[in-house]
């Protein structure tokens, strides 16, 4: 039921045209993002080896940058099905061929993997990390991604991990 105030009807029956504006901006950043931290990774690796951040920084903006690129990739994946996956700084002309939607996923699950076990829980995160990833929001996607790979035992075992963490607000409103 979205109009955006009868500016974009092509949202409603989800038609999209191919030559949007909104889809190029949105595939473009998504690859920026996913460039970005694909080059934070190394970089934060050898700030670790050369004694420039110590391990528990070094564990904790690497477990951000693997989150980050498997956000991207999990939307990605929702919307276009298979994309490319780069998962090293690229260093060629980035032209590579479109991985399955299936195999995108799996990258995802990695990612959010590797993520969860760097990443703090949020009642362990410290007041001025308020607001970035956790622990459980890794694993949420984790499970989502899970769910698409129709690894649903999986995904149950994934999301119980997620429940002791976190609780539904009793009235909504009190989110505004």
């Amino acid at each position: 039921d979205y109009f955006n105030w009868g500016a974009d009807l092509s949202y409603n029956p989800y038609l999209f045209p191919v030559d949007s504006g909104s889809t190029a901006t949105y595939w473009n950043l998504s690859y920026q993002g996913i460039a970005r931290a694909n080059s934070a990774i190394p970089i934060i690796a050898k700030m670790r080896t050369d004694g420039v951040i110590n391990d528990s920084l070094a564990n904790f903006l690497t477990g951000q940058a693997y989150f980050l690129r498997g956000v991207f990739y999990y939307y990605l994946a929702c919307t276009f099905g298979g994309v490319p996956l780069e998962l090293k700084t690229v260093t060629d002309n980035g032209l590579h061929p479109r991985s399955t939607q299936d195999s995108v996923f799996m990258s995802v699950a990695s990612d959010m993997t590797t993520a969860a076990s760097l990443l703090p829980w949020p009642e362990d995160l410290q007041p001025s990390d308020i607001g970035r990833a956790t622990k459980g929001a890794a694993l949420g996607y984790l499970g989502a991604a899970q769910m698409w790979l129709k690894q649903y035992s999986d995904a149950v075992t994934t999301f119980n991990q997620v429940i002791p963490h976190y609780q539904l607000i009793s009235k909504y409103m009190d989110i505004h």
